[in-house]
């Protein structure tokens, strides 16, 4: 009975030994699987983050797509709205210098003609101071016609050098250069100082490019004053008006 006993002892403790051994092995095994499970939750969890970050991006990028495609489009229709004025601005630049052109030419065939007048005037009175007991009455009547024929000739050429001037002063507005607008449009006044135009559009530049109240002022009065039933007169009396109030320059007389 004690044999009996002891091996009995014997095998519930090699039971124990085995259950525990395979508990343990049973715990090895939990926790390996735990952190394999918890890794794979964190896997998962920046997979997810990737993903929502994807996605933004993605749509990011979807709405800079749609900016871009709307911009091209921009950018589209200014080339041809650039394209149209190009073509307008190279047309009128054509036509204006055409009409230079045929101004200097003008102007150059008048300077001939006036050197001519002049040298036959020198030798006409030449000849008048040598003869002039013999034909005096007559000689002077020539003379005068003479003298009447190159003042025409120069208040024609004088006409003509005013036009190109002038004309070259709105080619140089239209070009920006208002520094060279301006020096012509003087000049143009000064061989035709009638030219109530002229005196507009200097208004207009001291006035809307070189903040120079007194001066747009004094040029706006003498356009008035040339064209005293001027269509505009009531809206340039009111720009008087304002240059004065606003600037301080006066705006009577």
């Amino acid at each position: 009975m004690i044999l009996i006993t002891g091996n009995s002892q014997m095998k519930k403790k090699s039971l124990f030994i085995v259950i525990g051994g395979i508990s343990l092995l049973i715990i090895i095994a939990c926790l390996f699987f735990y952190t394999k499970i918890r890794s794979l939750n964190q896997k998962l969890g920046q997979a997810e983050l990737m993903m929502q970050k994807l996605q933004a991006d993605t749509k990011r990028l979807e709405e800079d797509k749609i900016k871009i495609l709307k911009e091209n489009e921009q950018l589209q229709a200014d080339a041809i709205s650039y394209v149209g004025i190009n073509t307008q601005l190279q047309s009128e630049k054509s036509t204006l210098q055409q009409g230079l052109d045929e101004s200097k030419k003008i102007i150059e065939q008048k300077e001939e003609e006036l050197q001519k007048a002049k040298v036959y005037l020198r030798r006409y009175e030449e000849k008048m101071a040598k003869d002039r007991k013999e034909n005096k009455v007559m000689l002077e009547g020539e003379l005068g016609q003479l003298k009447e024929n190159v003042r025409n000739l120069e208040e024609t050429l004088n006409k003509e050098r005013g036009i190109y001037h002038y004309n070259l002063a709105v080619s140089f507005t239209q070009a920006e250069l208002y520094d060279d607008a301006i020096e012509a449009y003087e000049k143009s006044l000064q061989f035709n100082p009638e030219n109530a135009d002229a005196y507009y559009n200097l208004g207009l530049l001291y006035a809307n490019i070189r903040n120079n109240p007194e001066k747009a002022i004094q040029e706006y009065r003498a356009y008035l004053r040339l064209k005293p039933d001027a269509p505009d007169r009531d809206e340039v009396e009111a720009w008087i008006r304002q240059l004065g109030a606003i600037y301080g320059a006066p705006s009577e007389d």
